[in-house]
């Protein structure tokens, strides 16, 4: 009984009264965000995911703490399989304690659980072994060092980034570059 009464005072599944938004009610009716996420330990994946949800909510106007319900909601729809059981456990939880989640500790607690240190390796290994190719040239060689460092979890600082394009670079070129 108590877990029925639970589940109809889950407040993040229902939706905003009309009188809050009623344009935002419409857009969220019309458009539904396809792309799910399974807790796959990619971080290309995992980035270009959360980077399209992220952008989804920003451009229906759900900005800020005081949308973190259709935030944590809206996280509940667009996750799949084990991870979707994550998030709706610590929704519950929430719900059951009185303190619904705050969706960046879900997102932090999603983060922690699925994408592993070992994700970083191919990320790292490539910004690393990246090597010059006369034919593409300085800048495609920089364009592609850059990528690669986007990719690393924790992204190179400008004097590291430098000291690996310069070190890769062949020394005529390395000179004309320095002076």
């Amino acid at each position: 009984m108590d877990e029925i009464y639970c589940s109809i005072r889950v407040c993040i599944l229902q939706p905003l009264p009309a009188e809050v938004r009623p344009e935002l009610l419409k857009k969220v009716q019309s458009q539904v965000l396809t792309q799910k996420w399974s807790g796959e330990n990619d971080i290309k994946m995992f980035r270009n995911w959360i980077h399209t949800w992220l952008a989804w909510m920003s451009s229906s106007g759900w900005k800020g703490p005081a949308f973190n319900e259709v935030h944590v909601q809206n996280l509940s729809s667009a996750v799949d399989g084990d991870t979707h059981d994550l998030v709706m456990h610590y929704i519950r939880q929430g719900v059951q304690t009185g303190d619904l989640p705050i969706f960046w500790d879900l997102l932090k607690i999603l983060i922690c659980t699925y994408i592993k240190k070992s994700a970083a390796v191919a990320s790292t290994r490539s910004f690393k072994t990246l090597a010059y190719d006369s034919a593409k040239g300085v800048k495609h060689f920089y364009m592609q060092l850059l990528r690669a460092a986007k990719d690393m979890i924790t992204i190179p600082d400008q004097a590291s980034f430098n000291e690996c394009f310069l070190n890769a670079l062949p020394n005529d070129i390395r000179c004309e570059l320095v002076l």
